[in-house]
């Protein structure tokens, strides 16, 4: 079985085959104080895999799409990477009160609700995140939504303990490809 899981400290980097290439892998922590160090690991990145722990995700719901709108508006990440997976992961260990919603759909509708908040706050200087390299997230209307993100987001639900990786190596492929 897996083992129980916990927020990385450390960088994991390796190669992995797909489609017959070598491609780079780095899976990097999500721990808040390791984030100054990640936009500089963004330059030549061309997909990003963000995986979000669902049992958890409403007591983290902030602090991920903090994380999140700092990706979105990172001009090293915008660089080279137009799309970004969201992986849902833990379906299978879904708190009793959400049994029966879907991962991906609360993730998605909760993330644009953060989303809008910290960008009404970092707008009226009250959210300064102290990074003056990130860019303006521009919105057509009057509240965030995903398809205003400069970064074209799909969100998947998935589990790990039960679910292949194909999912996620046919989204790394097809950007490479792109």
């Amino acid at each position: 079985g897996l083992r129980a899981t916990h927020t990385s400290m450390v960088k994991n980097e390796g190669k992995a085959e797909l489609d017959g290439q070598q491609v780079r892998v780095v899976d990097y922590p999500g721990h808040l104080r390791l984030r100054p160090v990640l936009f500089s690991q963004l330059e030549d990145c061309c997909a990003v895999v963000f995986v979000i722990d669902s049992a958890a995700f409403v007591k983290q719901a902030k602090e991920t799409a903090e994380l999140m709108l700092d990706l979105m508006t990172s001009p090293a990440l915008l660089k080279h990477a137009s799309r970004m997976l969201v992986v849902c992961n833990k379906t299978d260990s879904m708190p009793d009160d959400l049994a029966g919603i879907q991962p991906r759909n609360l993730v998605r509708k909760r993330l644009e609700t953060e989303i809008e908040a910290l960008r009404a706050s970092r707008k009226s200087g009250l959210g300064d995140t102290g990074n003056s390299d990130l860019v303006e997230l521009e919105i057509e209307g009057n509240a965030f939504r995903w398809s205003d993100s400069p970064v074209e987001a799909e969100f998947i639900d998935y589990s790990a303990k039960n679910d292949t990786l194909s999912p996620i190596a046919k989204f790394v492929s097809s950007c490479k490809a792109g």
